[in-house]
C-alpha cells in the first residue's frame, strides 16, 4: 500500500499534464469499474475448502503466494495509487474552479 500511495501523486500529475483534471478521475473511475469485474469474475471461482485452525498455521511465504491472497494484495496497491493520484491533482481542480485557498483546500 505504501508502494502505491508514494506513485499516486507522481502519476495524478502525469495525468493531469497528458489529460487536464478530468483524466486522473477517468482513470480512477474505470480503473475501479475494471477491478470491480475482475473482482466479481475470479473471486467466486476459487474454491477454497475450509479448514481447521492447525491447518491454516502455515509460515508467512507459503501464504503470500497463494493466488488469492495476491489478487488482493494488487488491487490494495492499485488502489493506493489510484486515490492517492487524485490528491495531487483535486486542489489545484479546487483552486481553479471555486477559488479556494491552500488553507480551504487541506481542509476538504
Amino acid at each position: 500500500v505504501s508502494i502505491g500511495t508514494m506513485a499516486g501523486p507522481a502519476a495524478g500529475g502525469v495525468l493531469y499534464r497528458v489529460g487536464g483534471w478530468v483524466m486522473p478521475f477517468a482513470v480512477v473511475g474505470a480503473c475501479c469499474l475494471v477491478a470491480g469485474v475482475v473482482t466479481a469474475a475470479l473471486l467466486p471461482h476459487l474454491n477454497v475448502p475450509v479448514k481447521t485452525a492447525e491447518e491454516l498455521a502455515m509460515p508467512t511465504c507459503t501464504a503470500v503466494v497463494r493466488p488469492s491472497l495476491l489478487l488482493v494484495l494488487l488491487e490494495l496497491m492499485c488502489g493506493a495509487v489510484l486515490f492517492s493520484s487524485i490528491d495531487s491533482v483535486l486542489p489545484i481542480h479546487l483552486q481553479r474552479t471555486f477559488s479556494f485557498t491552500s488553507v480551504e483546500t487541506s481542509g476538504l
